[in-house]
Parts: C-alpha cells; sequence; structure tokens
C-alpha cells in the first residue's frame, strides 16, 4: 500500500493553535509520513496525531474501495484492486468563519461543488453545517457524528466506475454564529494514472460515458475552474470527459 499522505494550509497560526485559524479551505502541507517532515505551522505535539491520522485514512480507504468494488460485480473486488495500488492520500483542515451576522440559514461557507477525488473520508465537528444535494435538487442536512466520518465517491471513482459510483455534490452551511472545523481526507489515483472504465464495469450493452484521460490533467482543470465557480455547469469530470452529454444522462439516471 502507498502510505504517502499531505497536508494542506493557506493559514499560519503562530502557536499551533487550530481555533486561531483565519477563514481557510488550506493549513498546511506535508509530503511524507515519515516524522522527519514536520509541518509548518501546527504545533510539533500534533504533528505524530495528524500522521498517524492520515495512516489510517489510507487503510480505511483500501477497505472501502474494496466493498465498492465488490458492489460493482462480484470478483471484481479481485481483479480490479491492484487499480487503486498506487493511490496516495492529502488531509485538508477546514475553517469556516461565519460573517458577523447570519442574517439567513443559508449562508455558505463552501458553496455547492464535488470532490475531484476518488474517495473523500470527512470528520466534521459538532457545529454541523454539511449538506448533500438529493437527486430532486433538495438539500439535506448530513448531522455531526462524533462516532461517525461521512464517506464520498468524488469524481475520479465516478469516472472510473462509468457514472455507476456517482460523485456527490455538497456545500457547507453556516448557520451558527461560531468557527467550524473539519478534517477531510481525499483519496486520488497516481497523478499519472489513466482513468478509463474496465470493460466489464461499463457492462455489457451499456454505453462508454467518458473518454480516457489522466488524472494529472483533470485535477489542473479543477484548479484552474474552481475558485468561486462551484455552481457552474460543467465544471465537474461530466464537463471534462464526458464522450456526449446524452449518454451521460442517460446512464447516471440508472
Amino acid at each position: 500500500m502507498n502510505a504517502s499522505t499531505s497536508l494542506s494550509s493557506s493559514s499560519e497560526p503562530a502557536s499551533g493553535d487550530l481555533s486561531k485559524l483565519t477563514d481557510s479551505r488550506h493549513i498546511c502541507y506535508v509530503d511524507s509520513l515519515e516524522p522527519r517532515f514536520l509541518l509548518l505551522y501546527i504545533a510539533l505535539s500534533y504533528s505524530h496525531m495528524v500522521q498517524e491520522y492520515g495512516s489510517k485514512m489510507m487503510e480505511l480507504s483500501n477497505k472501502i474501495v474494496a466493498v465498492l468494488l465488490k458492489c460493482l460485480g462480484d470478483g471484481l473486488e479481485f481483479k480490479y484492486f491492484g487499480d487503486f495500488s498506487l493511490c496516495h492520500g492529502y488531509l485538508r483542515i477546514n475553517n469556516y468563519t461565519p460573517p458577523e451576522h447570519i442574517e439567513t440559514e443559508d449562508v455558505e461557507g463552501l458553496g455547492m461543488h464535488t470532490d475531484m477525488s476518488c474517495i473523500t473520508i470527512l470528520y466534521q465537528d459538532a457545529i454541523g453545517g454539511l449538506q448533500m444535494r438529493s437527486k430532486e435538487g433538495d438539500w439535506v442536512d448530513l448531522l455531526p457524528n462524533e462516532d461517525a466520518l461521512v464517506v464520498n465517491i468524488g469524481d475520479l471513482l465516478q469516472a472510473w466506475s462509468n457514472g455507476r459510483l456517482r460523485s456527490s455534490k455538497h456545500r457547507v452551511v453556516l448557520k451558527q454564529p461560531v468557527n467550524r472545523l473539519s478534517v477531510a481526507f481525499f483519496w486520488c489515483f497516481e497523478d499519472e494514472k489513466v482513468i478509463l472504465a474496465p470493460e466489464d464495469v461499463v457492462g455489457e450493452g451499456n454505453h462508454r460515458i467518458y473518454k480516457p484521460f489522466v488524472c494529472l490533467d483533470y485535477i489542473k482543470f479543477r484548479e484552474n475552474t474552481e475558485e468561486g465557480r462551484f455552481d457552474r455547469v460543467g465544471n465537474n469530470v461530466n464537463g471534462f470527459a464526458a464522450i456526449s452529454a446524452l449518454n451521460c444522462d442517460e446512464n447516471m439516471s440508472t
């Protein structure tokens, strides 16, 4: 198993106190689980805990994808588990600072989007605010549970499964006048991976809905169009790699 993980940030708390982070979706960066790679702005006492958490999330991601492959078809977890052997992960600690006055219940801390990953594993604090969009277009609250993690399918796995596993649209809404913290672990294919659904995952008689693409090319596409544009039509894997909108809509509706 590839044990590579990283952590990212744009805030710089001098004391390592996470409660003092300004509004951010990134925190600091490490590119290895090895102890010699220390976090830049988080106190040293946190680094071992973060490294251990990242390692456990790597293990959990492998278990989750094995279950998902089994759901796609008998024996597929053995046949295609190797496709995910070089996946890597990165942690993102998110801090959402609400405005001074919340006038409505729908102040967005993070707008509607899908994740770029294969799998995202999220821990949210007791404040809540995470919402998933239903097929009918309604927003559904995912209430916080200190004993549970939220698992999202990401765009890369949606493409690899030919749309059989769907990337979830979600957002963060700030409903209380307090900061909200969450820890997200994104499990992704290696940069040079060519994403193409296997024939027996597509299924006999079904249309292939995504053209093959390189993982890093899609990540760059999302990074270049992400800021402030989560609600724009096409800013996801469907807009990037769908062979045709018609085939995509047909497969995603079944």
